[in-house]
């Protein structure tokens, strides 16, 4: 993802640690989000019985 922005193709929303990262956090420009989007609420949606994995994942998130 971080690749195709650094070509020039793309946008992307990541977390700085990660981009400080990677070499091509100097080949990108970088601005902060408005304060409005910075927090979001992801939602997770299945069909059927989840698996072991997905159970795993709902025992690590803090629901608020």
């Amino acid at each position: 993802m971080i690749a195709c922005v650094a070509a020039g193709t793309g946008f992307a929303v990541v977390p700085r640690s990660l981009l400080m990262a990677l070499k091509a956090a100097h080949e990108v420009q970088q601005h902060e989000l408005p304060a409005r989007v910075r927090r979001n609420h992801t939602h997770l949606v299945w069909n059927g019985t989840p698996s072991t994995a997905l159970l795993r994942l709902q025992d690590l998130l803090v629901v608020q």
